[in-house]
């Protein structure tokens, strides 16, 4: 448990570092832009992408 936090974190700490570095941000549940998103927003992100096979291709 100790470890997937410590990992959780230092993601959510690169994430950060990164999007203030770039001067960006990132759009939470309510639609506003911040510069301090969770990781759960990421995930959520990710949720929707899909990759399938259509004649031996990948497709997302």
């Amino acid at each position: 448990m100790a470890l997937s936090l410590l990992v959780y974190k230092v993601a959510e700490r690169q994430i950060r570092q990164t999007l203030k570095r770039t001067d960006s941000g990132v759009k939470n549940q309510l639609g506003r832009l911040t510069d301090q998103p969770t990781l759960r927003i990421h995930f959520q992100c990710f949720q929707s992408i899909h990759i399938y096979v259509y004649h031996g291709i990948k497709q997302i």
